[in-house]
């Protein structure tokens, strides 16, 4: 998979509630079996969001640009290799 892939994700998971719901909930137990030197807080609670036209607009350029990573990694395979397959065979171990 591509790693541009992976800057999708903090904007699709705040749509999914069982998502945000895990993630506070995991949190929460965690914290109480914790130690009070090893608790953790998240930066910003995670907020279930309704859809919204930015959000949206910014997912569809994301999957746009996924999309285009994805074409271009196809693309560069396929010169890489032609590029090797050009190369001339260079015999090994033979003695002129």
């Amino acid at each position: 998979m591509n790693m541009v892939a992976v800057l999708s994700v903090p904007l699709m998971i705040a749509y999914d509630q069982l998502v945000v719901n895990t993630v506070n909930g995991a949190v929460k137990d965690y914290n109480v079996t914790a130690s009070a030197g090893d608790k953790f807080n998240l930066a910003k609670p995670l907020t279930y969001v309704s859809f919204d036209g930015l959000r949206i607009g910014a997912i569809v350029v994301t999957v746009i640009l996924i999309g285009w990573a994805i074409w271009q990694s196809k693309r560069e395979n396929t010169a890489r290799s032609e590029m090797t397959a050009s190369e001339p065979k260079v015999p090994t171990g033979s003695r002129a």
